[in-house]
């Protein structure tokens, strides 16, 4: 009897780190803020203004963090700059100055996978984010910046996500959970 549920616990051990494979990573777009300056925030900014690497800068602003963006697998360039952008908003930020851009190798694979894990090349986007003193100065040069629709992309992909790792972990318990029944159900007929 003893051994029995010795073999029992060992093969639910065995199952769970099996069925915990099912877990991925490295599959989605990656965006990190960092404060550089604590600023007051009421409410969020009504557009954001891009700036990329050697452009004119002709307007004050005060800085408030970098923000940089790496795209998923199958990620487009718009999708990066937008969680580039998200960051920054979120952070309330109405600007990003020296946007720069570039490739690097990402890795994806699964959760303790004994596989070796996939490298592919994903966009990135950095930057240091804003606020923009939008006078009417500014704003006759400049224009009133992008509208806020990246928040909506943004947020749409951040519950795709979240659903994906959602089914991830429960597919992973319901394979636990058979593989618990089959053994039980196997130990029971011996």
């Amino acid at each position: 009897m003893k051994t029995r549920i010795t073999f029992l616990f060992l093969l639910l051990g065995a199952a769970q780190l099996l069925s915990s494979c099912l877990v991925s990573y490295g599959d989605h777009t990656t965006s990190e803020f960092s404060r550089l300056e604590t600023i007051e925030c009421a409410e969020k900014p009504q557009s954001m203004h891009l700036f990329f690497e050697n452009e004119t800068l002709d307007f004050e602003y005060r800085k408030v963090g970098t923000v940089e963006a790496s795209g998923g697998d199958y990620d487009s360039n718009e999708d990066v700059l937008n969680h580039l952008k998200f960051q920054a908003w979120n952070n309330c930020a109405n600007g990003l100055i020296l946007v720069s851009s570039g490739y690097q190798d990402r890795e994806k694979g699964y959760l303790f996978d004994s596989e070796d894990p996939e490298y592919y090349s994903s966009k990135y986007y950095h930057a240091v984010a804003v606020q923009i003193n939008t006078d009417s100065v500014f704003l006759a040069r400049h224009g009133a910046g992008d509208d806020l629709s990246f928040a909506d992309q943004v947020l749409a992909d951040y519950v795709e996500q979240a659903n994906q790792t959602s089914d991830e972990v429960g597919l992973s318990i319901f394979a636990t959970v058979l593989i618990t029944v089959i053994s039980i159900a196997s130990g029971s007929g011996s």
